[in-house]
């Protein structure tokens, strides 16, 4: 047997029975501790029983089922939007397509030179004016090459376009 993390040997390889080994070292620098359990000494209510308990009608098979997530990131209209090549006022700022949901991906924007070259720039702040959405450069990186950009592209958790 690889990959075994205790010294100890197998037990009863050929009878096929099941053992679980569980082990625990209860801090740092403390010796690992080791125990032997045999499954069908194990006792209690299965969550499934545990959830009929509480009420739940049906079989395990729709309980199983019920614990599927009902609505998904597309079912809600977010996702990862990265925008087209977007243009930057004279502010470093940049008017985003849709609301941003938390940060930028990766805090990272390419920003294009007007020979077709790109930089990646950090730091990105978001900005909301007049309820429009807007991705801000760093002042201090934009003002070093603020006359040479012609736009920016940026990911985020977004409103997907419908």
């Amino acid at each position: 047997m690889t990959n075994r993390i205790s010294s100890f040997t197998p037990i009863d390889i050929l009878s096929g029975e099941i053992w679980l080994e569980a082990i625990h070292r209860p801090g740092v620098g403390a010796p690992w501790q080791h125990r032997r359990i045999r499954p069908g000494l194990l006792k209690g209510k299965s969550a499934y029983d545990i959830a009929v308990a509480h009420g739940f009608v049906g079989t395990e098979e729709e309980w199983l089922a019920s614990l599927e997530p009902k609505l998904d990131f597309v079912q809600l209209g977010v996702g990862l939007v990265t925008t087209p090549r977007l243009p930057v006022d004279r502010y470093g700022m940049a008017l985003l397509p849709s609301k941003p949901y938390g940060g930028f991906f990766m805090d990272l924007a390419h920003v294009y030179y007007t020979d077709g070259s790109f930089i990646e720039v950090t730091g990105l702040s978001k900005v909301v004016l007049n309820g429009n959405h807007y991705v801000r450069l760093p002042p201090e990186d934009y003002e070093l090459i603020k006359g040479n950009i012609s736009g920016l592209v940026v990911s985020y958790l977004g409103d997907l376009p419908v």
